[in-house]
């Protein structure tokens, strides 16, 4: 069972990537990342790839007001099991480039 205390132990012993790879391992999806604000750019400062391939261009930096995260600030959360057919996302640029995406503050 993943606890507070565990994360904070992989955190501590092996870094943000070591995490971000233990939080992966839990879920289907291939990307679990984490976003730093920069004015009105989400910057990506991490990412674990389940396929260990290289961060792809689109998801370095991604303007806040078409993010996902907007959605996360604004209610709390935010999942979308498939954007292509998430209504409330009709018009972003990044439905279905992004399919699944779950997201806390």
């Amino acid at each position: 069972m993943r606890t507070l205390e565990s994360l904070q132990d992989v955190l501590s012993n092996g870094g943000p990537n070591e995490l971000l790879s233990y939080l992966n391992a839990g879920v289907p999806h291939r990307y679990t990342a984490i976003y730093r604000f920069e004015d009105d750019l989400l910057r990506n400062v991490a990412l674990f790839d389940k396929r260990g391939k290289v961060r792809p261009e689109f998801l370095l930096a991604v303007p806040f007001k078409h993010s996902f995260c907007q959605f996360v600030l604004r209610d709390q959360a935010f999942r979308t099991d498939d954007s292509r057919q998430d209504k409330r996302l009709d018009g972003n640029p990044y439905q279905g480039l992004v399919i699944s995406y779950h997201s806390v503050p």
